[in-house]
């Protein structure tokens, strides 16, 4: 400021200096000043606001004169009082009447702030932004202790009165402040600005308020919906973190919430995805989380992540022990990952700089004490000091308060992370005098860890590093021995003892206190290694008395090496020791001054023999190459009593004994060999084991047997040996025993071989495989004649065929060529074969017919052979489809049509035959082809590939002709679901392929609507119709000697009444159920006339009969083969390859009678049968036909000329229908 000043000064001489003194002083301080301040209101112009600041005198300027010292603070305070402060109003204010806004602030803030500022005349002009202006304005507002607003007010002076335009400049002000002056970021957090949905007022603080949208938040503080339309607010709030309410937000809700609810923190975090709740948390707490957070403890409570481990390495998951320190991972189930993520695990771990603990506070402070003194400098400050803790463990504060087993996991884990050579390097700041020394962790464990000994966990302090007496003699010594291998450094770190003689007197003491809850073997050498080692003889020591112990002094107790005075002690009820060894019986002797315990005993032995001596190796042969030559002659004598008497101070004990050795004899009680071994090599001291010397002596007898069986010649001896008679005995029929008991009384011994022998046959030895396990004889695993089985047989002396028969797979494909002699159709035959051959021609009206002629009279030779001569007719492809049920069946006509092939085939045309059943399967040929097949197979094939079996066999629909055996059987489902698929068609009915049946019963039972189906099926085309006079083709087979004359014998069977459910049954089924037939097979006089009815026939003459069970069957083979026809019994049980040889063996006559069930009513084809037994009660026609049809074939077939036929006529009284048989008397009358 300038300007000339007029006015009566005091002059010095120069007329051009103020003199000094209170005149000029008065004008200069008094009137100078408001001459000042009146003038300032004609300075102040609207366009230069900052007129009247600029002309104000500055502080601090240098003095151009006496004067300018003298009226600058005058001036300026007189100024004070005036308005001389510009305002953004415009005009000038009062110090007392206006605010300062915060220094240092940019312009585009300010104008953000003016933009909203709603009383600008109370506010100093933005210009006042440089510092000599802001410092004058300062100075005049200091007059009146009045001074610049913080940051906070001036932000907040924009909501006085809440608006959205005053809430919205203001959110963009403390955004950006935030950002550019991190220092106010905490007086900006609390600046109440941000304008609510309910019109309130709160600070811009994440977690506590949210933008609308979102879901719904009950309770939370949203912001007003007009100012979050604001697009420059939204994005303010964005840069401080302020969201919509979604799941985020309300986990950061939580978290802002004073005092924060831990379990619904937890709640909320598992609502978000673990990455973004960890996040949220480092956000929140920083690189404080794991000491700001806190988690639930299996017992409840809220503990801190330095408090708490995770399940598994140190506290186990189910809380059994220190539940206070496990992180409830019942509760935390859903927060595992997250915790690990955010820090917590299940044991210490080592981090590079993790949170502080209180006992490594303590050994930083004690490192730098050690550091100041080390380099005599007392007064260091702690900052000056540098200390390199490299990586350390956390947290380990827990290892002082777990348990003795969650201390030994803390070890553990700290012995994995630390080597044993980690150290502290200590150095002053800026460089100079480094230091080092070990890492304090192994102090720490030293003294809180546990290790794992050889007596259970053990102090640091108290253990021991392995050494050459932690096992002795094969037995682990009672000593803290640490099992857990250790390096040279770790057992340095963690100043292990070297040996027991290292061990304190307090250590001893300890250990001995642990003692007491010890076996007392381990207990007694712990004494023994005390008193070894020189620490005196405890107060009292706890000993055996009795059944139980007790505690007395040393010099009570008494101490002894060998057991049975031990245990005379015992039973004595004398307090005494058992310790191991005469060494450390010595040591307690004469270091703790115990009483020898044999001193006190008077030792007597009695006994009571159970029967007479024996010499051991006589009993034991595999001995003698165990013991020593002078044991071989030892005596061993059997007792029934054996006892020790023992005269004690307190009287005379008794006390059973399992063994003794008295003078070249050993008395035993036990009476199995197994424990008399065991007992003679106790009282031997003997090392050989009984199990192994019972194997040798087993071994003996099974070689020896195995020798006999070779070596006896009579079969039946051999299986007696081989099996057992008790065995054999099981497997024959109790209704043949029950007979052969009635007439003869029991049988002998050969008698029940010779009965299992007709039962089970060939197959005698697999019947019997566990009697032969039993015995030890090693039975092959796998039988049907394989090598190893006929190896076997062979070796003991068996046929060879009792290995069971290979049987081999036939081929699945057979070419054949002609021509061998064949004999010409019969006249009958020849004229069903041109019916045959007629159904195949082009302008037949039937292409469908049924062949019905008896069993013997040649139905398959007819139709092969009418199919044969159309084939060699027939130019280009023919392929026929033959079908049958049984296995048998199929390999019958297969055998047929080869014959007839090469009789009568085309010359030079092979024809190939494909077997299709079994595990055989057929592939398309050209030319000539005869597919046979079983019904099983046939089905098998049409279930591939989810039913579209055509990808693989479409080639077998729709062939020249498809021929049924046994066709009595092909109106079934399973039938008729195959023809119509063979055929090409959805119904049988509908079927255009050429179709022929073969059977000798054309009926179904006495079922007409079955029989009228079976009918329909072929066209009602009977082919055999109108061939034989009278139609009576029997008779007519008879006097051509095709079929054999019948000669009938009827037999008085049972008089049996059947239960209301079995009459039901019958009923129905017109068939017995099997409890009937059981029963009548059960019948001992049905039985014995059935098998007199066999020995009535010629020495040589062949019988088939048919039971009335499988067991039946059986029964009946060994009745006869006792009564000595020879008889095996056939069931479908009976392996394929060995019926096929008994049907041999029936052929040669070496055996006469083939018993069996429900077997060879088809497919059994022996020309020269002399007698069928129908044993079983019939009623179905067609199953009598076709069991009396195995023995009616007549001499022109090869056959006989008669044969009988014996029917067993049962009376079931309450059941009317008349038995099939009776039918079929027009064959012999």
């Amino acid at each position: 400021m300038s300007g000339i000043i007029n006015a009566p000064w005091k002059l010095a001489d120069d007329r051009a200096t103020l003199l000094k003194g209170a005149f000029n002083d008065e004008l200069l301080t008094e009137v100078l000043p408001t001459l000042v301040a009146g003038a300032l209101p004609l300075i102040h112009r609207a366009d230069r606001p900052m007129a009247v600041l600029d002309v104000l005198p500055a502080r601090g300027k240098e003095a151009r004169s006496d004067a300018d010292d003298v009226i600058n603070d005058p001036v300026m305070r007189a100024v004070s009082e005036r308005q001389c402060i510009p305002t953004l109003g415009g005009g000038l204010r009062h110090p007392r009447r206006v605010k300062l806004h915060p220094e240092k602030l940019e312009p585009e803030i300010l104008e953000i702030w003016a933009s909203a500022c709603v009383d600008p005349d109370e506010w100093t002009h933005h210009a006042v932004i440089s510092p000599e202006r802001r410092s004058k304005v300062v100075r005049l507002l200091g007059y009146h202790q009045r001074s610049a607003v913080s940051v906070r007010e001036w932000v907040e002076h924009l909501v006085k009165e809440p608006t959205v335009e005053g809430s919205a400049a203001a959110v963009r002000i403390v955004a950006r402040l935030s950002q550019t002056m991190p220092e106010l970021r905490g007086e900006l957090s609390r600046a109440r600005v941000l304008l609510l949905e309910d019109g309130t007022l709160h600070a811009c603080q994440r977690g506590q308020v949210f933008l609308p949208g979102g879901q719904q938040a009950p309770g939370r503080l949203i912001i007003d919906e007009v100012l979050a339309g604001d697009a420059a607010v939204v994005a303010a709030l964005g840069s401080l973190g302020i969201e919509i309410f979604d799941q985020a937000g309300a986990l950061r809700s939580e978290l802002a919430e004073n005092p924060i609810r831990w379990e619904r923190v937890w709640a909320s975090s598992r609502r978000n995805e673990l990455a973004d709740s960890a996040a949220i948390f480092r956000d929140v707490f920083g690189d404080n989380v794991l000491e700001r957070i806190q988690v639930r403890s299996f017992s409840g409570k809220w503990r801190a992540p330095n408090q708490v481990f995770l399940p598994g390495t140190v506290v186990p998951e189910d809380g059994s022990r220190d539940r206070d320190f496990l992180v409830d991972p019942r509760f935390h189930q859903q927060d595992l990952e997250l915790l690990k993520e955010l820090g917590l695990h299940s044991g210490p771990r080592r981090l590079p700089n993790p949170p502080m603990e209180p006992w490594r506070a303590a050994q930083l402070m004690s490192a730098r004490d050690a550091y100041r003194r080390e380099t005599a400098q007392p007064r260091m400050l702690d900052e000056s000091i540098d200390i390199d803790e490299g990586r350390v463990a956390w947290p380990l504060e827990p290892m002082k308060m777990l348990s003795d087993q969650g201390r030994a996991a803390m070890t553990d884990v700290l012995l994995r992370e630390y080597e044993g050579d980690e150290r502290w390097r200590i150095s002053r700041r800026g460089g100079g005098g480094p230091k080092s020394g070990p890492d304090p962790v192994w102090s720490f464990i030293r003294e809180h860890g546990r290790l794992d000994t050889q007596i259970g966990l053990q102090p640091v302090g108290r253990s021991l590093r392995w050494g050459e007496h932690a096992e002795i003699d094969g037995v682990e010594q009672p000593l803290p021995f640490v099992v857990r291998p250790l390096t040279d450094a770790q057992a340095g770190a963690l100043n292990l003892k070297e040996s027991e003689e290292d061990l304190r007197p307090n250590d001893w003491s300890a250990l001995l206190d642990q003692a007491n809850g010890w076996p007392e073997e381990q207990r007694f050498l712990l004494y023994a290694w005390a008193a070894y080692c020189g620490h005196p003889a405890p107060a009292r020591i706890r000993a055996r008395r009795g059944q139980g112990f007790f505690e007395a002094p040393p010099s009570q107790v008494a101490v002894t090496h060998r057991t049975e005075v031990f245990d005379s002690l015992v039973l004595a009820q004398i307090p005494v020791l058992l310790v191991t060894s005469v060494h450390d019986f010595d040591v307690l002797r004469e270091q703790w001054q115990m009483p020898d315990g044999a001193e006190m005993l008077v030792e007597t032995i009695e006994h009571e023999p159970d029967g007479e001596p024996f010499t051991l190796t006589d009993r034991f042969p595999p001995l003698r190459n165990s013991l020593d030559d002078e044991w071989h002659g030892l005596r061993v004598q059997p007792c029934k009593r054996l006892e020790l008497l023992t005269s004690t101070p307190t009287g005379q004990q008794s006390k059973p004994l399992a063994q003794h050795m008295d003078e070249g004899t050993v008395y035993v009680t036990g009476q199995e060999d197994r424990l008399i071994l065991l007992q003679i090599a106790q009282a031997l001291d003997a090392t050989f084991k009984p199990d192994v010397v019972l194997r040798r002596m087993e071994e003996m007898r099974r070689n020896r047997l195995r020798q006999d069986i070779a070596a006896e010649e009579d079969l039946l001896e051999k299986l007696l040996l081989a099996v057992g008679v008790e065995d054999l005995r099981a497997s024959v029929p109790t209704a043949a025993l029950a007979s052969l008991r009635h007439s003869i009384g029991e049988p002998d011994d050969r008698a029940i071989a010779k009965l299992a022998l007709a039962v089970d046959g060939y197959g005698i030895l697999q019947a019997h495989v566990r009697s032969l396990m039993k015995k030890q004889l090693d039975p092959p695993a796998t039988w049907a004649g394989q090598r190893p089985a006929r190896e076997w047989v062979r070796r003991l002396g068996f046929p060879v065929e009792f290995a069971g028969f290979s049987g081999a797979k036939r081929a699945a494909e057979l070419e054949v060529e002609g021509p061998p002699v064949l004999g010409d159709l019969h006249p009958y035959q020849r004229r069903i074969a041109d019916k045959v051959k007629g159904l195949l021609a082009p302008d037949s009206e039937l292409n469908r017919g049924l062949v019905n002629l008896p069993t013997g009279a040649g139905k398959t030779r007819v139709a092969v052979q009418a199919l044969v001569d159309h084939m060699s007719e027939t130019s280009g492809d023919v392929r026929i489809l033959w079908l049958a049920e049984t296995d048998e069946l199929c390999e019958q006509a297969v055998q047929s049509w080869s014959q007839v092939w090469r009789a009568s085939g085309a010359p030079g045309e092979p024809l190939t035959l494909s077997r299709l059943w079994g595990g055989n399967e057929a592939n398309e040929r050209d030319g000539k082809q005869v597919v046979v097949a079983s019904l099983a197979k046939l089905n098998a094939v049409m279930e591939r590939n989810n039913g579209n079996w055509q990808e693989e066999y479409g080639w077998l629909v729709d062939p020249t002709i498809i021929v049924v055996d046994e066709a009595h059987r092909s109106i079934t489902a399973q039938y008729t679901q195959s023809l119509s698929q063979l055929g090409g068609a959805n119904r049988v009915a509908d079927m255009t392929t050429p179709l022929l049946g073969l059977t000798a019963t054309p009926f179904r039972g006495f079922n007409e609507t079955e029989t009228a189906r079976l009918a329909g099926r072929y066209h009602r085309n009977l082919l055999n119709e109108g061939v034989f006079p009278d139609d009576d083709d029997y008779a007519y087979l008879q006097d051509m000697g095709v079929l054999a004359r019948v000669r009938h014998q009827e037999l008085k069977g049972a008089d049996l009444e059947l239960t209301a459910s079995e009459k039901a049954h019958t009923e129905q089924m017109h068939r017995l159920p099997d409890t009937v037939e059981q029963r009548l097979g059960q019948d001992e006089a049905r039985n014995t006339a059935i098998v007199e009815s066999v020995l009535a026939l010629g020495e040589d003459e062949t019988a088939l009969l048919f039971a009335t069970s499988v067991d039946n069957a059986r029964a009946l083979a060994a009745l006869l083969t006792y009564r000595g026809v020879e008889a095996r019994a056939v069931s479908g049980n009976t392996d394929p390859h060995a019926r096929r040889r008994y049907i041999e063996d029936f052929k040669a006559k070496r055996v006469r009678v083939l018993t069996n069930y429900n077997v060879f009513t088809e497919g059994f084809d022996v020309p020269k049968v002399d007698a069928v037994i129908i044993a079983r009660p019939t009623y179905s026609p067609n199953v009598y036909q076709q069991m009396i049809g195995r023995g009616l074939r007549g001499p022109l077939n090869g056959g006989k000329d008669e044969v009988l036929i014996v029917n067993v006529a049962d009376n079931i009284t309450n059941y009317g229908e008349t038995l099939a048989f009776r039918h079929f008397e027009h064959l012999w009358k």
